[in-house]
């Protein structure tokens, strides 16, 4: 795909982005036989007009044929969408990110934040269709590792091996001195964690509510050790 676009392409390439973003969430929703075929010639419409703009994008984005049983149908288009929205993002994103024109309307659809720097990350999640929770939940979890390492440091104890090596290792340290730190090993946590740090997906809000609420503690426990 070429990178060397004009601002008409640009418009009709943001527009475009939008509509497969809007289109995704409705096929997240989509249960009935009649939603999936439309929401899927929705997909072949946006597809086409993709490749009448860049013939390379016929390639990049997967023709998804109707004959499959609506289950997996849906799910094949589920998967078209996002290769779409991040080929698309990708060329589009470092593109517009800097024009006041765009950030206004990716700022009105929720997309990015707008203020330096975070408004430039926010545009970069909206390439892979995360938000500014994903981050936040990130950045928590990155956190409480910090903070593991740290205090082992601090205690003069071994920070070295895996995570769950590492926090095994502090919690003992913990009960010795009386301390009850929460435990990130715990199935319900670990799950989150591994979803949003290696899985990279968009927390829900219990579930930020959750990581965060451990920072906290995880944070006032070790100050007691």
């Amino acid at each position: 795909m070429s990178t060397d676009l004009n601002e008409q392409e640009i418009s009709e390439l943001f527009v475009l982005f939008c509509m497969l973003r809007a289109l995704k969430e409705s096929a997240k929703q989509a249960s009935f036989k009649e939603e999936i075929k439309t929401i899927h010639k929705q997909y072949h419409k946006i597809r086409r007009e993709l490749i009448d703009i860049d013939e390379s994008f016929k390639s990049a984005i997967p023709a998804i044929m109707s004959e499959a049983e609506e289950v997996y149908l849906l799910r094949q288009v589920l998967v078209g969408l996002d290769q779409a929205i991040t080929v698309v993002g990708i060329l589009i994103i470092p593109k517009i990110a800097e024009s006041e024109k765009y950030a206004k309307i990716l700022q009105d659809l929720g997309l990015i934040q707008t203020g330096q720097p975070f408004g430039k990350l926010s545009a970069f999640l909206a390439v892979l269709g995360l938000t500014n929770n994903w981050a936040i939940a990130a950045s928590a979890l990155c956190l409480l590792e910090i903070l593991v390492n740290r205090k082992l440091k601090a205690m003069g104890l071994d920070n070295s091996g895996d995570f769950e090596k590492r926090v095994k290792r502090l919690d003992s340290e913990a009960k010795k001195k009386g301390a009850t730190i929460p435990n990130l090993l715990a199935p319900a946590f670990y799950n989150v964690r591994n979803k949003v740090v290696h899985g990279g997906e968009e927390p829900m809000p219990k579930e930020l509510e959750i990581i965060l609420e451990f920072l906290g503690n995880f944070f006032k426990e070790t100050a007691r050790i």
